[in-house]
C-alpha cells in the first residue's frame, strides 16, 4: 500500500524512529522503525510485509518495521513530547548529554 509520509519522531537513545504515515484516503498509522536518513516528510513510501521501501531517494531502502499501529493524537503527541530529539532542544542547540546513536543530526542541532 502506497503511503505518504507526514511527519517522524527520532529517538536519539534508541536510534529508531516513529513515523505518522496517510493514505490518499485520509487513513493513519503510526511505524516505529530503525532510523534512516532516506525516512522524511512528504516522501513516498511503500508499507508491506514489515518493511518500508522509500520513493524519490533514487533508489530503494528497504527499512525494518519495528511496530505499527492506527493512528491516535494523543499517542502522537506522547511520543513527541517522550521520545524525540525536542525533549532535548535549548535554546535551538541539542542538549542530549549522552552520545546520540544517530550518527548524522537530521534535524543539524549539533
Amino acid at each position: 500500500m502506497r503511503w505518504v509520509l507526514l511527519d517522524t519522531v527520532i529517538s536519539p537513545e534508541t536510534g529508531t524512529s516513529f513515523s505518522r504515515l496517510s493514505t490518499a484516503r485520509k487513513n493513519q498509522l503510526i511505524v516505529w522503525h530503525a532510523y534512516n536518513r532516506h525516512i522524511s516528510p512528504g516522501k513516498e513510501i511503500i508499507y508491506r510485509d514489515r518493511k518500508v521501501w522509500v520513493k524519490g531517494t533514487g533508489k530503494i531502502h528497504i527499512v525494518s518495521v519495528i511496530k505499527s499501529d492506527v493512528y491516535n493524537a494523543e499517542s502522537w503527541r506522547n511520543l513527541k513530547k517522550y521520545c524525540g530529539c525536542d525533549k532535548y532542544l535549548r535554546g535551538g542547540r541539542c542538549a542530549y548529554i549522552h552520545q546520540c546513536v544517530i550518527a548524522s543530526c537530521p534535524l543539524e542541532y549539533r
